[in-house]
């Protein structure tokens, strides 16, 4: 990038009329431009001289066209296309593409789960926390890129909180266990069945009376309470959305006691 921009840029001022003056310019990647560090009075300055074991090279252009075929994705390309077609943000992009391990890693997990965002907050987030307390860098982790993205399926299943992957995922991190066989053995998959869900909602509600005429005298606030009550009795694992719904349809009812 800097190279291009400096043939353009030499171009520019030859088309104009301008001399291109000798001078040492540092690349600015942010600003994507060459910014002047000092200026050099004559080419002595530049203490050129021919390499003598070196002769001349020339390349056609067919072979630097497949030179250049050759040459892998480099960063600042991951970094755009991350922001362009997976629409990351510029931090998020400038994280996943500074190490080739943690972009692989990435487009990976990609590959199978399908989520851009979902799996670039994880492995920014949780999983980096998690190496780091341990000192480990991303390619001396055990947990394959696949085990990683099937965490992540199970998310965008709901068949597992955000909570609960925060749990599991320390624990299947040094051995490479496989998740979704990891939360069945647990029993940590979420309560989604609804007749389950309304008999903790009726036993809920049938043991705090008072509270359900208080909040349908009004103290909506309330709500909270019981969300707590039947998180407390699901251990956590009942659906939020689903439960969310239920509780309040059934508070709402007069004929939920």
């Amino acid at each position: 990038a800097a190279a291009r921009f400096k043939v353009e840029r030499q171009r520019e001022r030859a088309r104009g009329g301008e001399a291109v003056e000798s001078e040492t310019r540092n690349w600015d990647d942010k600003s994507k431009r060459t910014v002047l560090l000092r200026k050099k009075e004559t080419t002595a300055d530049y203490r050129y001289f021919p390499e003598p074991d070196i002769p001349p090279i020339f390349i056609d252009e067919e072979t630097f066209a497949e030179i250049k075929a050759e040459v892998p994705e480099l960063p600042h390309q991951k970094r755009t296309r991350y922001q362009e077609e997976l629409k990351l943000s510029e931090k998020d992009a400038l994280q996943l593409s500074d190490s080739p391990f943690v972009a692989s890693y990435f487009e990976s997990v990609l590959e199978i789960c399908g989520d851009a965002k979902l799996s670039s907050n994880w492995i920014l987030g949780d999983f980096m926390k998690e190496l780091n307390s341990r000192k480990m860098a991303i390619e001396e982790c055990a947990l394959s890129a696949e085990n990683f993205a099937e965490l992540m399926l199970l998310i965008r299943e709901n068949k597992i909180s955000g909570k609960i992957a925060k749990s599991v995922l320390p624990e299947i991190l040094l051995e490479n266990l496989d998740p979704r066989k990891y939360v069945e053995e647990q029993g940590l998959l979420l309560i989604t069945d609804g007749v389950e869900i309304q008999r903790m909602i009726d036993k809920i509600l049938g043991d705090n009376t008072q509270k359900v005429q208080d909040f349908r005298a009004g103290k909506s606030k309330l709500f909270g309470f019981f969300q707590g009550a039947l998180m407390k009795e699901s251990s956590g694992l009942v659906d939020p959305v689903i439960s969310s719904r239920m509780l309040r349809h059934s508070l709402e009812s007069s004929s939920a006691l």
